[in-house]
């Protein structure tokens, strides 16, 4: 259990693309991916990689791409000296956002 709250930094590339993604696809749920690095209790999210083209996107479902995801993980991740890590995934539900999905 974490006893203090998370402090959470956005980079401007991960919460546009956080943004597109949901703007595209408002009537379903989508997610995404995301990478970067924890430094002294703080995380530090660099890259949020979309589902991809195969993602199952459905009103109270969803399911990433997990080649797509893997692959473009990686091939982002080289952008970086050091590359870097899986911090999490993010979705989103439709609508009011009040109630979990089958699979939450």
């Amino acid at each position: 259990m974490i006893d203090t709250p998370a402090i959470i930094f956005l980079s401007d590339r991960s919460y546009c693309d956080i943004l597109n993604e949901t703007s595209q696809y408002l009537d379903v749920e989508t997610g995404g991916v995301l990478i970067g690095e924890c430094w002294k209790g703080k995380w530090f999210v660099l890259e949020s990689i979309d589902p991809g083209p195969k993602a199952i996107r459905q009103h109270s479902y969803f399911e990433y791409d997990q080649v797509h995801v893997n692959h473009l993980s990686n091939k982002v991740g080289r952008r970086y000296a050091r590359p870097p890590k899986l911090l999490g995934l993010w979705h989103r539900h439709p609508g009011s956002f009040d109630r979990f999905s089958g699979t939450d």
